[in-house]
């Protein structure tokens, strides 16, 4: 799955105003920001991206992977303005997505930080309730 959530996260752009708003609302720096991969979904580029990684990776990829649901239209979750959390693994590969406050239908919820926790001494660690939280620690 890494590799079609790699190539979606690649199709996306940051909005100048969400990267604002990130940094001011949130506290979060450009080093932040582009090290954990933050992007604005965009609720019109939506089609045009989804197209192009079913005919690069298949339905059946994109379906497993949460973009689109049985009958291939793109996740209700995709098709609203807001920005799309990458979740990294050690080697900072994306291994799931969620839009903020919001999930991909189906995909449950998953452990997010495992590239923080590579970086924080175990003495240091926070549990937080929130992605962004914890990036903001």
């Amino acid at each position: 799955m890494t590799h079609i959530y790699e190539n979606y996260i690649n199709s996306l752009q940051l909005l100048p105003e969400d990267r604002e708003e990130l940094k001011k609302k949130r506290g979060f720096n450009d080093e932040i920001i582009d090290k954990y991969k933050l992007k604005s979904l965009i609720p019109e580029d939506q089609e045009r991206i989804i197209n192009n990684l079913v005919i690069r990776h298949g339905e059946e990829e994109a379906r497993i992977a949460g973009l689109i649901d049985k009958s291939g239209n793109i996740d209700y979750a995709l098709t609203k303005r807001n920005i799309i959390i990458p979740y990294l693994n050690e080697s900072e590969e994306i291994f799931f997505l969620r839009p903020h406050k919001m999930g991909l239908t189906g995909k449950g919820i998953r452990l997010y930080g495992h590239l923080i926790l590579k970086e924080i001494p175990a003495s240091r660690i926070v549990i937080t309730e929130s992605e962004f939280k914890a990036l903001a620690c």
